[in-house]
């Protein structure tokens, strides 16, 4: 059986072929139609336009319980991870950062003189650019120069949207096995 995904590619394969493939007719109001044609005012495929936009509304929403069922945005979770499994390696699996481990799927940002470089952690390795990096190396690298790795990267864990300091992260280690 297709997941989510595999169903959309094959959606946007049909809509590129729209020759070829089956279609449905769908009413709409014909006023909406009309509107189509004022705005376009030259050769104009109104089912064309709006399959594409039917389909980039699918991709949008791709996994979004607030608008499809629950069976489907598990069905689009559980093939997400599968996706970030392959590409990262393993969740469970990453880089150890002296008391820190960054998971595989960890994003790194660093900011140097205006510009944002990234790196991630994919198979248990941190890579910028295509190189294995330490986060010293990392830093230094981009730099040319001596740095703290610690003040200057930002992590952003697998699941998260938020970037947060490094040194945060570790203080906040640090301070969770002291008890505090």
């Amino acid at each position: 059986m297709l997941g989510p995904k595999d169903r959309l590619g094959k959606i946007a394969n049909d809509l590129w072929k729209s020759d070829l493939s089956p279609s449905i007719s769908v009413n709409i109001p014909q006023s909406l139609y009309h509107e189509f044609i004022l705005r376009k005012q030259d050769d104009v495929n109104v089912s064309e336009m709006i399959a594409e936009q039917a389909y980039y509304f699918l991709e949008r929403t791709l996994g979004d319980e607030d608008i499809w069922s629950y069976t489907h945005a598990e069905e689009a979770a559980d093939e997400s991870q599968w996706k970030v499994r392959e590409e990262f390696g393993p969740a469970h699996e990453g880089y150890y950062w002296k008391k820190v481990f960054l998971p595989n799927g960890t994003k790194i940002k660093m900011t140097y003189k205006g510009k944002i470089y990234y790196a991630e952690v994919k198979y248990k390795k941190i890579l910028h650019e295509g190189r294995e990096h330490s986060p010293s190396q990392l830093v230094n690298y981009i730099t040319n120069s001596s740095r703290n790795a610690w003040r200057d990267l930002y992590l952003m864990f697998p699941g998260r949207d938020e970037w947060e300091w490094a040194y945060s992260v570790r203080n906040a280690l640090d301070n969770s096995n002291s008890g505090e």
